[in-house]
């Protein structure tokens, strides 16, 4: 092999190379993109089901230990929120981290230094570390949900204790004010 067709093998491998770089950084934008999304439809989920068990009154539901519907619900959203964890840490994330680590081995045949340089400012395990603290947040409001809120029930009379007296002017439907005073 001569000096000429070495050159010509190496110019082939560094294009075959670039191409491949160019193939991986876009397949990291194609999981990103992907994980945005997941992350963006599970998010609107769990805040639908959170938001259901708010407005719910009771279903009739009865669970041995007393749960309300509204209890069950966020403890089914929160149960849905771990499993989207899940699926995002076990599955997405680990597929955009293959997608960089290629990336980066390729990056050491080329002189782009872009995927080396990014994931030199934010390192796996912060990462992984965000995006737990990001559904634990959600999780969270579940278990406040769950524990603490109980949902208004339409015609209920609400108790609100306040000090000194208070004047309330009601106006009916025929137009008319009530005014009374405590």
């Amino acid at each position: 092999m001569g000096c000429h067709e070495s050159s010509e093998l190496n110019q082939k491998t560094d294009d075959n190379a670039l191409r491949e770089y160019k193939l991986a950084v876009q397949t990291q934008m194609h999981f990103n993109e992907i994980l945005m999304k997941f992350r963006a439809f599970g998010i609107a989920v769990v805040i639908g089901v959170y938001s259901y068990a708010i407005t719910r009154k009771d279903l009739g539901i009865s669970l041995a230990g007393g749960l309300s519907s509204t209890q069950l619900l966020a403890y089914a959203g929160m149960i849905l929120t771990g499993v989207l964890a899940l699926i995002d840490l076990g599955y997405f994330f680990r597929l955009l981290l293959g997608a960089v680590a290629r990336s980066t081995a390729l990056e050491e045949k080329i002189l782009y230094r872009l995927t080396s340089t990014i994931s030199s400012h934010v390192s796996k395990w912060q990462s992984y570390i965000l995006i737990s603290i990001f559904y634990g947040v959600i999780a969270l409001g579940g278990f406040c949900l769950a524990n603490f809120v109980q949902p208004i029930e339409p015609g209920q009379p609400q108790k609100v204790a306040i000090d000194g007296p208070i004047e309330v002017k009601i106006k009916s439907i025929d137009n008319q004010i009530h005014n009374s005073k405590r």
